[in-house]
């Protein structure tokens, strides 16, 4: 089994699937959004796979001039074969923990009351149809008292992109605006 191909494959699908998954989120586009969830687990099998051929057959010596005819092919090999999968793979990985990073957004209390108040919001309703779930990606800004989240949310009709904007009076999460894309 040539498991060179499969790594680099894997890695390659894994990163492209996700970037789509993140577009199609961020538009919300309800079936295509799964990349978001799909592509992690396949660069990851591609990665392991990637670090088990490294420890079977390291690369001692990554540029060596005397396996190619010439200085331009072995340029060409280095950076098709090492440099761009490795290099690239890398930063997308980098890429994909950055975007998945909501953390902070998704475990606030002005998170969860956005989703409470967009449930009761018949604009919403009217939109995307009975309320589903909430995209994974998540972004804006949050302090104790203000917070402006911008995601998509997902219905029986469809999804839809919102950004909201909650002040807290008296300990309340109240919606300042919302806007629905």
């Amino acid at each position: 089994m040539n498991f060179k191909l499969i790594y680099k494959v894997l890695i390659l699908f894994g990163i492209i699937i996700f970037i789509g998954g993140v577009i199609a989120d961020s538009n919300a586009h309800d079936i295509l959004r799964h990349g978001v969830e799909i592509g992690p687990y396949l660069y990851l099998a591609g990665v392991l796979i990637w670090i088990y051929k490294r420890f079977k057959n390291p690369i001692l010596h990554s540029f060596d001039l005397k396996k190619y005819q010439n200085l331009l092919d072995a340029t060409i090999q280095f950076l098709l074969h090492n440099f761009l999968l490795e290099f690239w793979g890398f930063c997308g990985g980098i890429f994909m923990i950055l975007l998945l990073n909501s953390g902070p957004f998704t475990k606030s209390d002005a998170y969860q009351a956005a989703l409470i108040l967009m449930q009761e919001d018949q604009r919403i309703t009217d939109e995307i149809g009975e309320f589903k779930e909430a995209g994974l990606m998540v972004g804006g800004s949050l302090n104790k008292v203000q917070a402006k989240l911008g995601f998509s949310v997902y219905g029986t009709k469809g999804g839809a992109s919102i950004n909201i904007s909650l002040t807290k009076e008296e300990g309340v999460w109240k919606v300042e605006s919302l806007r629905i894309k």
